[in-house]
């Protein structure tokens, strides 16, 4: 499983296209994304 936390400054389409990377290399791999509001971060990635 992939998950996204995405930043309010955040690209709008970034979480589409990294699900779109990791559906592409990872048929059997889950993405879920999150809208995090405001953090340090633009993006935070975990993956189990």
């Amino acid at each position: 499983m992939v998950t996204l936390v995405l930043g309010d400054e955040a690209p709008g389409t970034i979480a589409e296209h990294l699900e779109g990377r990791v559906r592409e290399g990872y048929l059997a791999v889950d993405t879920v994304v999150y809208r995090g509001g405001r953090q340090g971060a633009l993006l935070l990635i975990g993956v189990e």
